[in-house]
């Protein structure tokens, strides 16, 4: 149970992150009256490299893109300043396949028997073997329709200026939910370790970059591939939350945080908080702290 509490406390992070996304969405505040300073198109194409350079891994298999986005009706020049984009076998607006009356079972129904031969009394009812519930299969919602499995689910904002103002991601591609679960049940069995002993637990299953690895972290984040979309990045901090005494947090620790600046083109400068996973360092956060016109510092001039 606490391993589960802990995930869906990941997933209310990656929610928080994407919390704009769906406020916008929820309001349908996408209209201006000013020119848009892309079409809704270079958004998408925006969207889209900027997956293809931070998650390589997911080129060259046959995936689908799939998009989902909220412009005014009314307002043929509206652009799509907040969309989301996912990444999977097949799109996420097509069903798979599907089965009548929720999930699928795999009970067994029994043939009818005869009646007993006269002067016979009728046979016992068989015993009544309860049930255990059944777990729903991947991809399978709670109508039991199934659909195709996604890899990787992400949402954009942008500002009036075109500028990528929020990003949130998760999915198979990032992160390894049954892993986390696995050192979760390992460490709280254990309570009596030494962090040391946590810190070798997590670098055993699978977390590249521990607590001690944050120099190795640092040189490897991806600056030079996001410089294209956010602008010419300087690194002013990296943290992650210490490991708290019960080690509730231990299935998603350490949670590194990177606050970067960001020169634009106009000399102009914005600051980014960005979130990477524990296991391969995958961005799966960021927020703008300020979307709006800066003073150039004069540190990155």
């Amino acid at each position: 149970m606490r391993a589960q509490s802990k995930l869906r406390r990941r997933r209310v992070k990656w929610q928080l992150i994407l919390l704009p996304v769906l406020v916008i969405f929820g309001r349908l505040g996408l209209a201006d009256t000013r020119p848009p300073a892309k079409p809704s198109g270079d958004f998408y194409k925006f969207g889209q490299e900027f997956l293809r350079v931070l998650y390589p891994e997911l080129s060259g298999k046959r995936y689908v893109l799939s998009i989902e986005s909220a412009v005014w009706y009314d307002d043929l020049t509206s652009p799509a300043y907040v969309f989301m984009l996912s990444v999977g076998e097949g799109p996420t607006f097509i069903i798979k396949g599907c089965c009548f009356g929720g999930y699928i079972s795999h009970d067994v129904i029994g043939l009818p028997q005869p009646p007993p031969p006269p002067g016979f009394p009728p046979s016992p009812p068989a015993p009544q073997v309860p049930k255990k519930p059944l777990s729903p299969p991947p991809d399978v919602d709670e109508r039991g329709a199934e659909h195709f499995k996604q890899y990787l689910s992400t949402g954009f904002t942008f500002d009036k200026q075109g500028r990528l103002k929020d990003f949130g991601a998760e999915g198979p591609a990032i992160n390894d939910s049954e892993a986390d679960k696995k050192i979760f049940e390992i460490v709280t069995a254990h309570p009596e370790w030494t962090e040391a002993q946590v810190i070798a637990t997590i670098k055993e299953n699978g977390t590249r970059y521990g607590p001690n690895d944050k120099e190795e972290f640092t040189k490897n984040l991806p600056v030079h591939q996001m410089e294209p979309f956010l602008g010419k990045l300087k690194i002013e901090s990296v943290t992650f939350n210490p490991l708290d005494e019960r080690r509730t947090a231990i299935s998603s620790w350490p949670d590194w945080s990177v606050g970067v600046s960001a020169k634009q083109k106009d000399g102009s400068i914005l600051r980014y908080q960005m979130f990477f996973d524990h296991r391969e360092g995958k961005l799966f956060g960021l927020h703008a702290l300020s979307a709006t016109q800066d003073k150039p510092d004069k540190g990155l001039m």
